[in-house]
């Protein structure tokens, strides 16, 4: 029994792992508290093609805003690649749109790691959410290497 209790307990320590590395990238209207990515614990990230990795973002907002489009891009050789985009609103696990100042959430993702960015190649990937308004809302730089 208390093997099964430690297990439990190591599996929820191990999925709420913090990301040690990441970089805020202008992140004016929210404080960014947390970022989790599966298989990754510090950057860089390696990642091999073909696996699922779930991303999440704790944060809370600064400022109102009714969407919250997002972009996730890379950029390799100096060339930007949108990896993902859509609205934020419908990858809450934490909170709801509109969002409203002093709120928490925190933003899921599911991304499908494919061959856009070179393998053996590193590169900073980016994710963006922006306000009504186009203006940067959260921004998270995470260091990756696909393989």
């Amino acid at each position: 029994m208390y093997k099964t209790i430690v297990a439990v307990l190591l599996i929820a320590a191990v999925a709420n792992a913090q990301l040690v590395g990441w970089r805020n990238c202008g992140s004016s209207l929210a404080t960014v508290h947390r970022v989790r990515i599966s298989g990754c614990s510090s950057t860089p990230c390696t990642f091999e093609v073909g696996t699922r990795i779930l991303i999440e973002v704790d944060a809370t907002a600064l400022a109102n805003s009714v969407n919250l489009p997002f972009a996730m891009t890379a950029s390799v050789l100096g060339l930007p690649i949108t990896l993902l985009e859509g609205n934020a609103c419908n990858h809450f696990s934490l909170g709801s749109c509109p969002a409203l100042a002093g709120n928490n959430f925190t933003f899921r993702l599911e991304y499908d790691v494919n061959d856009r960015i070179p393998r053996g190649v590193n590169t900073v990937v980016n994710t963006v959410l922006f306000n009504d308004f186009g203006d940067i809302g959260v921004c998270v730089s995470v260091d990756v290497m696909i393989r």
